[in-house]
């Protein structure tokens, strides 16, 4: 971050508190904590203070208000859950509140996802996104561009402009190590452990919110928790019927509409629904995106029980940006440009594209170059409370996708798709210009069954998973210049993957007295998985493998006084390999099991319009599956295990009410990671041998040693709030060998949000939404990957990055009729 900014930001935000604090005001500064009957707070409320002299609203949230000092105000509450809460007070000082409010079993906080979230005083470390916060940026973008600048989060995106393939990266943990739920239901693919957001466009405008676990986090459903947890909820219903419209639009053909609606509650039953359509042409040249999304939920409670079906689901068409762009093209350099597509052997028409693209180069042609891809999700969620300290609620769940992307390969090899050369007369061919498509074609299933016990000072949950996933994976020739030797419905490879889980798990917390309380953990999984057939290469796939893990947990809370306390865990994360370690393996060593121990030590403090989080974390990997910086040939990161690896690092989280309407959020991760011992290995193709270098101590690839986000936000003007936020990432070396020439330098950008709030009689509600992103227009990338080799005895170094729009300019409408 530039240093003169940072110096003069922060010495105006201490002249601003000072002068705050000293400055004398008719006003009171008043913090809200509402809590249940255990004295737990609870964070997904509705709250405001009502001014009968002006009848004004003024809406709470966790980091307090300003009120008149010596005006009656009304205070009311509401809260999933729990009964409404309404009453008189009057304030002469800056005070301190605590409301306790009632339960409501009957209401929809059945649905919460109690078994997988960690309660708000946890030893666990995590981060609350609510669906207000996500609506602020919900312009287009993807999820993860909407919760990127939480702490230590990094968004990427493929075309440039966080439409279509995005991706998030925590702590340096890629998306196989970040476990995503919603509703407690697993998302990652079973099979390689990643989440593909483009299946699931718009998703944010159904979420109600978000609860991001740092490290190994709270035993949890899926396979992916071992970096972060990301657990969505998006069953929150409106009690009364709504018909809500969005359309916003913006740079690249940036275009989103989105229509919801619901019937509030009908006697027992509630329905709501959402359909959205997202297109954009993207920042790089043919990046274009063509989204589509629905979702609706059926809701029916009695006193005893909840029943919700859920569907949801995306259907995405994407023009393929995966390849990156070279870096003599990034940087505009002639000579090396010539010198890239000389030993690349590229031919005119590529040459020309390479030479006259600028930095939207892609590498793709082809008209029909796409990604084509529909997901859909069902969840039918069944809970009931059992007596009053014992609650069930069992989930069966199904998920389908299919599709395929289609490619154009010139001069394919006949050899290369497992047919004869084509003999005509005299005359015989060996390769053909053809069209492909790689499917697949899979189904997950299963049922995710939680039971709570809650009386007096223990609070315990089990959590039983079982789940099957069930995989296709073919490539199909649909056209070829010669097309006989591959004759009708042609499949150059085709396998079938099965995979099995088993997961158990119970957690008790034990809350000795008001100060202290314990949390304690253990997980099970247990995991078949099988695949056999041939891969795109030909070659034979045939593995059938077990695993079982036993993933135990511990944590600490002692709260010292009502504004600060101090926690502590100690978990253990064991996972197994993906699909891509056993079968892009290119040494042929077989990948092993990862082993995570991770300790976290911090202190929350919240007082008067202030929040401080200190957090330290020591995540030690034993036989750590690491990037080594390369891609296989559907843009998929290549891994390879390390013996000892670790992420140590520090996070600060701040909040604060600088003055009445001005309030600053700020995060900070500085860390270290490193690998004791990496073996660099690469090709020597001049005389077919593999080269082997060794570094001690070196960096872990994508793991930039600070991340930091500042944000200023305005509410002078009424019913206006205006953002102003920096977001800097340090160096990220694209690969394990700490190799400045193979990194993504550091960037910082600097982005503005607007909203503005229009109340009408009958409640219904018009928002005006706009965000300029990378205000300063700066040139940068936020991904890449390399590769190298020798031949004709020199070391060749391929690298290729991912350019970000210099300038991204959104706006929208948001209109709400009750």
């Amino acid at each position: 971050m530039n240093l003169k900014f940072s110096s003069g930001l922060f010495a105006l935000l201490f002249c601003l508190n000072l002068f705050a604090q000293s400055s004398k005001s008719n006003k009171a500064f008043i913090s809200c904590v509402f809590l249940n009957a255990d004295s737990m707070a609870i964070d997904n409320f509705k709250a405001s203070f009502y001014n009968p002299v002006n009848k004004e609203q003024i809406s709470i949230d966790e980091s307090g208000v300003s009120l008149t000092k010596h005006v009656k105000y009304t205070l009311n509450v509401t809260a999933f859950g729990y009964y409404n809460y309404s009453a008189y007070y009057e304030f002469s000082t800056d005070s301190t509140i605590q409301v306790v409010l009632k339960e409501n079993v009957t209401q929809h906080k059945n649905f919460t996802v109690k078994a997988i979230n960690v309660r708000e005083k946890s030893g666990f470390v995590f981060t609350t996104v609510k669906a207000k916060e996500l609506a602020k940026q919900n312009l287009g973008q993807d999820f993860t561009y909407l919760i990127g600048n939480t702490a230590s989060a990094i968004s990427t995106s493929d075309a440039g402009n966080g439409v279509g393939y995005t991706g998030i990266r925590i702590r340096g943990s890629d998306a196989t190590r970040i476990n995503v739920t919603i509703n407690g239901i697993p998302i990652n693919d079973a099979e390689s452990h990643g989440v593909f957001w483009v299946n699931m466009p718009d998703l944010a405008s159904s979420t109600s919110n978000v609860q991001i676990q740092r490290g190994v986090g709270s035993s949890t459903v899926g396979t992916g928790a071992f970096g972060a947890n990301i657990n969505i909820q998006n069953t929150e219903l409106e009690s009364r019927p709504f018909v809500q419209f969005q359309q916003s639009a913006g740079s690249f053909k940036t275009f989103k509409s989105t229509m919801q609606f619901g019937t509030g509650t009908i006697g027992k039953l509630n329905f709501s629904g959402r359909l959205s359509k997202i297109n954009s042409a993207g920042y790089i040249d043919r990046g274009s995106s063509d989204l589509q999304a629905f979702q609706f939920n059926l809701n029916y409670q009695s006193k005893d029980w909840n029943i919700q079906a859920v569907s949801f689901g995306g259907k995405e068409k994407t023009y393929q940006s995966w390849y990156g762009t070279p870096e003599s093209r990034v940087d505009g350099n002639l000579e090396a440009m010539i010198a890239y597509a000389d030993r690349n052997y590229l031919s005119e028409a590529e040459r020309s594209n390479l030479l006259n693209s600028g930095r939207t180069y892609n590498y793709y042609t082809y008209e029909n170059q796409t990604d084509n891809y529909q997901q859909n999700h069902y969840q039918l969620h069944i809970s009931r409370r059992l007596n009053p300290y014992l609650f069930i609620k069992s989930s069966f769940f199904t998920t389908t996708g299919a599709g395929y992307y289609e490619e154009y390969k010139a001069d394919a090899t006949f050899a290369s798709y497992g047919v004869s050369d084509f003999i005509k007369g005299n005359d015989t061919s060996s390769s053909t210009n053809l069209v492909r498509q790689r499917w697949l074609d899979n189904v997950f299933y299963g049922n995710f069954t939680s039971l709570n016990y809650k009386r007096k000072k223990f609070d315990t949950d089990l959590g039983l998973s079982v789940n099957q996933y069930e995989g296709k994976h073919f490539g199909e020739v649909i056209w070829a210049d010669i097309a006989e030797p591959f004759g009708k419905d042609f499949r150059y490879y085709n396998s079938s993957s099965v995979k099995n889980e088993l997961n158990g798990f119970i957690k008790t917390n034990y809350k000795q007295n008001r100060k202290l309380q314990f949390d304690g953990e253990v997980q099970v999984r247990k995991i078949n998985y099988r695949s056999k057939g041939t891969d795109n290469d030909l070659l034979a796939i045939n593995f059938d493998t077990s695993f079982l893990f036993i993933n135990p947990k511990f944590g600490v809370v002692y709260e010292l006084n009502k504004a600060l306390r101090f926690y502590s865990s100690y978990s253990i994360g064991r996972r197994e390999p993906v699909r891509g370690d056993f079968i892009d393996n290119q040494f042929g060593v077989r990948p092993k099991p990862e082993n995570l121990q991770d300790f976290e030590l911090g202190a929350i403090f919240k007082k008067k319009g202030r929040m401080l989080q200190f957090n330290f974390y020591n995540m030690q990997y034993k036989n750590q599956l690491v990037l080594t910086g390369e891609l296989n040939d559907v843009g998929s990161s290549l891994r390879r295990n390390v013996d000892n690896s670790f992420r140590r690092g520090i996070e600060l989280i701040w909040q604060q009410k600088i003055v009445n309407k001005l309030r600053l959020d700020a995060n900070f991760n500085f860390s270290s990671n490193k690998i004791e011992n990496f073996n660099d290995i690469y090709y020597n193709y001049d005389n077919g041998t593999v080269v082997n270098d060794v570094y001690k101590e070196t960096d872990i690839a994508y793991s930039p040693s600070s991340i930091v986000f500042v944000a200023l936000t305005d509410g002078h003007i009424k019913n206006m709030e205006m953002s102003v936020s920096a977001k800097h990432v340090g160096k990220q070396y694209l690969d394990n060998t700490l190799n400045n020439s193979r990194s993504i330098d550091a960037y910082t950008t600097f982005n503005f949000t607007i909203q503005k709030t229009v109340k009408m009689k009958g409640g219904t509600e018009l928002i005006l939404r706009g965000a300029v992103n990378n205000i300063t227009g700066i040139f940068y990338s936020n991904n890449g990957y390399t590769y190298k080799y020798i031949y004709s005895g020199q070391l060749t170094t391929e690298n290729f990055y991912y350019p970000q729009s210099p300038r991204t300019i959104l706006f929208g409408i948001d209109l709400k009729c009750f």
